[in-house]
C-alpha cells in the first residue's frame, strides 16, 4: 500500500515513536475524538465522539494560559473517550485550539558558521515573527525543501506556560500524548489525501478570521493567520492570494493552487473559491470529505471533526 506524505514529518512537541490512530482537537467550543479505519484510500471512523465544552473553559491565546479549570477539562475530556468507547487512551495525539500554537515557514540565509549559526539565525526570526522570547517558548524545527538560496523551514512554536497546561490535564487523565499540533497544521493533513498535481489550499475558517496554508509535494510553503471580521475576510483572502501568485508561482514550474478544502459553511466555501479562482485567474477544484476518502455519519459536520480526522490519518503515512 502506498503511503501518504506527511506535512514536515510532522514534529514533536513530545517525542512520540509512532504516530497515534487515535486524535483529538480541542477548540473554544468543542472537543472531538476520531479514530480511524481504512480500506484502500477510503478512510472511515472506528472511534467519534464530540462533546461541546463549556462556554469560556478554554479561551485560546498564544500568550496566556487556556483553560480556566483543568479539572473540568480533565472531566470533559474523559466524557469524550467514554462516549467513543474508549476508557482508557494510552497513545492519542492531540490538535490544540487555533490561536494557542503559532506556525511559521521562515527563510534562512546559508549561514558560514555551521548549524549553530543556523539554529541563532532561526531564533532569532522565531523571535521576532512570533513576539516571543525562545527562552519562553517551546519551538520545535524542520527544514523544508529548498528552493532557492538558504534555506526553508517549517517552525511550530508555543509559550511554555500554554503548552504545559495542557500537558498537566492530559497526565491527570493518564494519556500518554506523544504528538501535538496546532489545529491549521493537523486540518492540512486532509489535503494529502487529495490526488492529482498542483499545489493544494486550506482555508480554516474561525470566529477572530481564517488560517490558509498552501502545500506543495507533501510540504507547506506558506502559513497565515490572518485576524479580520466577516465583512474585511474576502478583501484580506484576496491579497494573500495575490501575494502568493507574484512571489511564489512566477518564477516556478508548479502549475499553482489547483485545489481548495474551506472549513466553513457551504457558502463560505463557494464564496472563496469563486475569490481564489478570481484572484489567480485559473479553475479551482473545491474539495470535501468525500472527495478526501472520508465516510463520516450524516449527523457529523466536516469542519467539527477536520482536525481530528487530519491528525489520525498521520498514522497512515508513518
Amino acid at each position: 500500500m502506498q503511503k501518504l506524505p506527511v506535512i514536515g514529518q510532522l514534529w514533536d512537541f513530545l517525542v512520540s515513536p509512532t504516530f497515534p490512530r487515535t486524535a483529538v482537537s480541542i477548540s473554544e467550543t468543542d472537543a472531538v475524538l476520531v479514530g480511524l479505519k481504512r480500506s484502500g484510500r477510503e478512510f472511515e471512523a472506528q472511534h467519534l465522539a464530540v462533546v461541546r465544552l463549556p462556554a469560556g473553559l478554554i479561551r485560546a491565546d498564544f500568550r496566556e494560559p487556556n483553560i480556566l479549570d483543568e479539572e473540568a477539562l480533565a472531566r470533559e475530556l474523559e466524557k469524550l473517550a467514554v462516549q467513543a468507547g474508549l476508557r482508557r487512551l494510552n497513545n492519542v495525539a492531540v490538535a490544540l485550539p487555533e490561536g494557542s500554537v503559532r506556525s511559521l515557514v521562515l527563510s534562512v540565509e546559508s549561514a558560514s558558521g555551521g548549524r549553530q549559526e543556523m539554529l541563532q539565525m532561526l531564533e532569532w526570526k522565531v523571535e521576532r515573527a512570533a513576539g516571543c522570547a525562545i527562552a519562553e517558548a517551546r519551538a520545535s524545527y524542520r527544514r523544508l525543501k529548498s528552493t532557492g538560496a538558504g534555506s526553508q523551514w517549517l517552525v511550530t512554536v508555543s509559550q511554555r506556560a500554554v503548552i504545559e497546561q495542557y500537558e498537566h490535564v492530559f497526565r491527570r487523565l493518564g494519556w500518554n500524548a506523544g504528538l501535538l499540533l496546532p489545529a491549521h497544521l493537523a486540518e492540512a493533513q486532509l489535503l494529502l489525501n487529495a490526488e492529482g498535481d498542483g499545489d493544494q489550499l486550506l482555508v480554516s475558517l474561525n470566529p477572530r478570521g481564517f488560517v490558509a496554508v498552501i502545500s506543495r509535494n507533501g510540504e507547506p510553503i506558506l502559513i497565515r493567520d490572518v485576524e479580520c471580521s466577516w465583512p474585511e475576510m474576502e478583501d484580506e483572502f484576496h491579497r494573500l492570494m495575490i501575494y502568493y501568485r507574484d512571489r511564489l508561482t512566477a518564477q516556478d514550474l508548479q502549475p499553482g493552487v489547483k485545489r481548495l478544502l474551506v472549513l466553513g459553511t457551504s457558502e463560505d466555501q463557494e464564496r472563496l473559491r469563486r475569490a481564489a479562482a478570481e484572484s489567480l485567474e485559473a479553475p479551482i477544484a473545491p474539495l470535501d470529505a468525500g472527495m478526501l476518502g472520508f465516510r463520516l455519519p450524516a449527523s457529523v459536520q466536516f469542519p467539527t471533526v477536520a482536525a481530528a480526522a487530519g491528525l489520525a490519518i498521520a498514522a497512515w503515512a508513518a
